[in-house]
């Protein structure tokens, strides 16, 4: 298992940083703090040096945080994750957007402190801090997108079109994009309806800012909260007017799930209509695995502790946060795999893991398999390739002498 870990890392970063156009010394320098990142799960600079080292922890941080500020990661990163995920993708799988939360309460809004924090809701204590905005996409499995909102450029509208604009024509009409109530907004239901974009969107149904409805079967005016339970078809009122679009139809599902303590209204599109209702409820419910993974990132590399100052040098880290967690689910997956296969080499790590499980005291997850895969991987890893060349003696021409 731990060759299997080092050519995932080592493959991996070789072939990002390659893109990214890096020197040896800063990819050696960035793939040293990727592998970091994986292996203490934390974001401090200062926590990531290498203690064993000649070098001052000081100046290890003050390397690392030079090398982030020469590159660009982000689009490079996210490019390498989608591309390995749409290899797997699957017809009707289910995509989410969403928007985390990344609080920072005592840091400091004038210019000394954080570059471009600003106030933003917290989600988990429905007040507002100090922060930043992160814009997520991703699916149960995988974490596509997290990338940092820049309000001082664009809106959070601007920037959800732009990725939802660079990903429909990448996904091939293979996706369902998600959407909480968060993102109730009629521009974003006409976008999607004219890209032919197959989605759900759940509105709110509180009475304050419920959305008024009209109904295509009769023409009555309702609002979202009032809608009885069931499938009905509807217009959808025409943002900054009082008419209704009479041109785009739309579905709308008013049901009372289980787990929620009220009932949820979604709508979705036309070509979602052959999905019975329980199937729709069920797809939208699977925009909780976003949830979860952005909950994974937060508390397993402690990225409220983040204390960097300079928007590049953010922005870059956290594409190196993204990166190991798409890293750890790769080695989770083939781990999953081949656990139970008693002539592969997992089988014995699998043995390992129960110990593992056993003496934390932990049941096996997401957490527990990336507390185990920090004692797995080695202390030192190879960070370049070498470029493996034929030997001049074909297999058919063997001597007893080397040449």
């Amino acid at each position: 298992m731990e060759k299997f870990i080092t050519n995932v890392i080592n493959n991996n970063y070789n072939s990002a940083l390659k893109a990214s156009g890096c020197s040896n010394t800063q990819s050696k320098t960035l793939k040293k703090l990727g592998t970091q990142i994986l292996k203490k799960g934390t974001v401090v600079l200062n926590h990531l040096a290498d203690e064993t080292s000649s070098i001052p922890v000081e100046d290890q941080s003050e390397i690392f945080g030079k090398a982030l500020h020469k590159v660009e990661l982000t689009k490079i990163i996210q490019e390498k994750i989608l591309s390995r995920f749409l290899k797997e993708m699957k017809p009707n799988t289910v995509i989410a957007y969403d928007l985390t939360d990344e609080i920072h309460e005592y840091a400091d809004l004038k210019k000394k402190g954080m570059e471009k924090i600003s106030r933003v809701h917290d989600g988990s204590k429905r007040a507002t801090k100090n922060g930043f905005t992160n814009h997520g996409v991703g699916t149960n499995d995988w974490l596509l997108r997290m990338d940092y909102h820049d309000h001082e450029e664009k809106c959070l509208p601007q920037v959800r079109k732009e990725i939802l604009e660079e990903l429909i024509g990448r996904f091939k009409g293979k996706e369902i994009w998600a959407f909480d109530a968060g993102n109730d907004d009629e521009k974003l239901f006409r976008y999607l309806y004219d890209k032919k974009s197959r989605f759900i969107v759940r509105l709110k149904s509180d009475t304050e800012h419920s959305r008024s409805l009209c109904l295509a079967a009769t023409g009555e005016v309702v609002n979202a909260h009032t809608l009885p339970l069931g499938r009905h078809q509807v217009y959808v009122k025409i943002s900054g007017s009082s008419k209704f679009d009479t041109t785009r139809k739309y579905w709308i599902i008013k049901a009372q799930p289980k787990d929620e303590y009220k009932p949820i209204t979604l709508l979705f599109c036309e070509a979602l209509t052959s999905f019975t209702d329980k199937e729709i409820v069920k797809m939208y419910l699977e925009r909780w695995g976003v949830e979860n993974q952005f909950r994974r990132v937060k508390q397993t590399y402690k990225l409220e502790q983040m204390m960097v100052r300079k928007w590049k040098r953010r922005k870059n880290l956290m594409a190196l946060i993204l990166f190991s967690h798409f890293l750890s689910k790769v080695i989770q997956k083939k781990f999953d795999q081949e656990k139970k296969k008693a002539e592969s080499g997992f089988f014995l790590a699998w043995n390992e893991m129960k110990l593992f499980l056993r003496r934390v005291c932990k049941t096996y997850n997401d957490y527990s398999f990336v507390e185990f895969l920090r004692t797995k991987i080695p202390k030192k890893l190879c960070f370049f390739l070498r470029v493996k060349t034929p030997h001049p003696l074909s297999i058919n021409n063997l001597t007893l002498f080397h040449v």
